[in-house]
């Protein structure tokens, strides 16, 4: 109980305590869970998001990082076009075409190195697809160029 009550005698609250207590992740690897094979990743055995989830839990496991590095399923990541998709944050790093083969390297070379892998990286001039690229573009399109 005192333990409890501690930040709200010396000011703060209890929202300050329950964030100053939680981990504090460095990175946050979102794994699209909706990928299908496309026409430029057309291999089924790549889009397995379950596989790409565990291999990367693998990793962050074997190496100890579980307080910094969290690996999660998300929903559509609207990347359709780029085959299996991850975004990593707060770094806003979006993967493309990944595959379970590559946890291992996305772990060592980008989490703990801070590299970029090129061959799997999406372009930002890329990034959104589908219905959400085709509302970015008619809205562009629909954009008086005067202002």
């Amino acid at each position: 109980m005192v333990k409890f009550l501690l930040p709200l005698v010396i000011g703060g609250t209890h929202r300050d305590f329950i964030l100053s207590s939680m981990s504090k992740f460095t990175h946050h690897i979102f794994v699209c869970g909706k990928c299908k094979p496309h026409k430029n990743h057309p291999d089924r055995k790549s889009h397995d998001p379950a596989a790409l989830r565990a291999a990367l839990k693998k990793e962050i496991k074997r190496l100890g990082l579980k307080a910094q590095v969290r690996a999660n399923d998300s929903g559509c990541l609207d990347q359709c076009d780029d085959g299996q998709v991850i975004v990593i944050y707060p770094q806003a790093i979006w993967y493309g075409g990944v595959t379970f083969k590559d946890a291992e390297r996305i772990i060592h070379e980008t989490i703990l190195g801070g590299k970029i892998l090129e061959d799997l990286l999406i372009p930002s001039e890329r990034l959104g697809c589908g219905k959400a690229k085709k509302v970015i573009s008619e809205a562009n399109s629909q954009q008086d160029p005067a202002t």
